[in-house]
């Protein structure tokens, strides 16, 4: 074997070694791409599939017989949406609402809903198998609604699940 055939030989090993995706490697990360927004003090995220579009909120109807967690409806292009206080159907307090008030709209199917945000604070991509995929302090109905936790402890919320819940139906209609 020559000179040129021998180092031929190792840069193919070479090639082939660092083309090899490592052990741990192989199963992939599973990414999710989520929005993150503040309530008060508190940080919570949807998938941003569920995600149709983030607006100004500047007026809200407010009208009687709402459960706590529902201030109202919102008119956004002729579409009426209830507008949902996520804290108060998790019961993780009430805190008065800013001058900075978004609503998120969510959808999933037939179903779309607004719920109340602070401030929008980023889109990204978080491994869905990193952080914690429950709270041992959460009650039953705040894990119901729970996705998990990242590592940077934002609370990401399962939109589809709280969509199709019956908690948001009053009277048998969102």
């Amino acid at each position: 074997m020559s000179n040129t055939d021998s180092a031929n030989a190792i840069l193919r090993a070479r090639a082939e070694q660092l083309a090899r995706l490592p052990e741990d490697e192989g199963r992939g990360a599973q990414l999710m791409e989520i929005l993150e927004f503040a309530l008060g003090k508190e940080r919570f995220a949807f998938p941003s599939l569920c995600v149709r579009e983030v607006f100004p909120l500047t007026e809200i109807t407010y009208l009687p017989g709402l459960p706590p967690h529902v201030l109202g409806v919102v008119n956004v292009r002729g579409r009426i949406l209830s507008v949902m206080d996520i804290r108060r159907l998790l019961e993780f307090g009430n805190v008065g609402l800013t001058n900075l008030n978004k609503a998120i709209i969510l959808h999933h199917g037939d179903m779309e809903l607004a719920v109340l945000a602070d401030e929008v604070t980023g889109v990204y991509a978080i491994d869905i198998d990193e952080g914690q995929h429950t709270l041992p302090t959460l009650t039953l109905s705040q894990g119901a609604y729970l996705r998990g936790v990242t590592k940077d402890r934002v609370v990401v919320l399962d939109a589809e699940k709280l969509l199709a819940s019956k908690d948001l139906l009053v009277n048998g209609a969102l």
